[in-house]
């Protein structure tokens, strides 16, 4: 026997979840800026004294002054016979050696008559410390190598410049102007001059 059998609705296919706006993609983050290498100069820079110096400061001595930042490569300098600036080293207790081991720091400036061996401040203090020295605070004048006709590293701070002039004083505002002297007073009046006495009767004539 035919049985029939009343058709059902198919379900509809579930509709697909909505996805969220597209959004821009967040920019990367910048790399962060290098930072300056540092100087081996410190702050305020160092002097560079005549190698035949005796004293530590002043225009019979010093050459000129090494800023970070500004002369971190410089090798040479002028005001000598020989430009290049020679190493040196010295001890905690301020002993100078201008040869380590019985070899000069920089060569034997005599032997190549000035072209010796050239170094920045880094390369000299990095020089000193390997060997158990530090930079020197004086010229190290005689010491040895014919240094005395080169500039010479030292670690001496660079003479603070002179205080600026004091301000001058400002003038206190001027005052009222002074009164106007008083008038001079008349001269005094003099009395007329007398009138002069009545003529004198002639005399009587004779009889």
């Amino acid at each position: 026997n035919y049985v029939h059998r009343q058709s059902l609705p198919c379900p509809s296919p579930p509709s697909p979840p909505s996805l969220p706006p597209n959004s821009p993609p967040s920019p990367s983050p910048l790399p962060p800026s290098p930072s300056p290498p540092s100087s081996a100069i410190p702050v305020g820079g160092v002097l560079v004294l005549k190698g035949s110096a005796r004293g530590t400061s002043g225009a019979a001595n010093a050459l000129g002054c090494l800023q970070p930042g500004v002369h971190d490569q410089t090798t040479t300098w002028a005001g000598l016979q020989h430009d290049t600036i020679a190493a040196q080293c010295c001890s905690a207790g301020g002993a100078c050696h201008r040869s380590v081991d019985g070899k000069c720091v920089a060569d034997h400036s005599k032997t190549l008559n000035g072209a010796i061996q050239h170094f920045t401040y880094a390369q000299t203090e990095e020089f000193c410390t390997a060997n158990g020295l530090e930079m020197c605070k004086q010229s190290c004048a005689g010491k040895g190598c014919y240094y005395n006709f080169h500039p010479v590293f030292t670690s001496l701070p660079c003479e603070s410049a002179p205080p600026p002039p004091p301000p001058t004083p400002s003038l206190p505002p001027p005052g009222p102007p002074p009164p106007p002297p008083p008038p001079s007073p008349p001269p005094p009046l003099l009395p007329p001059p007398p009138s002069p006495p009545p003529p004198s009767p002639p005399p009587p004539s004779p009889p």
